[in-house]
């Protein structure tokens, strides 16, 4: 039911998702980035793409009826 969902969780990690794109696209198209620090930041937004897809999964699931 919607009343279980914690959307405060799902909103805060909607914004560590968004960091992480940001951090990631700002550093990525700098040409004088370092590999080593373009390939953690990669590491860092696949875990927050991750983390935001489990929470929106369950939302999602505990939120669509039909």
């Amino acid at each position: 039911m919607a009343e279980s969902v914690d959307w405060n969780d799902l909103k805060s990690s909607w914004g560590d998702y968004q960091k992480a794109v940001d951090g990631w696209l700002t550093t990525a198209a700098d040409p004088a980035s370092e590999h080593a620090v373009v390939d953690e930041l990669i590491h860092t937004l696949i875990h927050a793409h991750n983390a935001w897809s489990e929470k929106l999964g369950a939302v999602v699931e505990a939120t669509h009826h039909h």
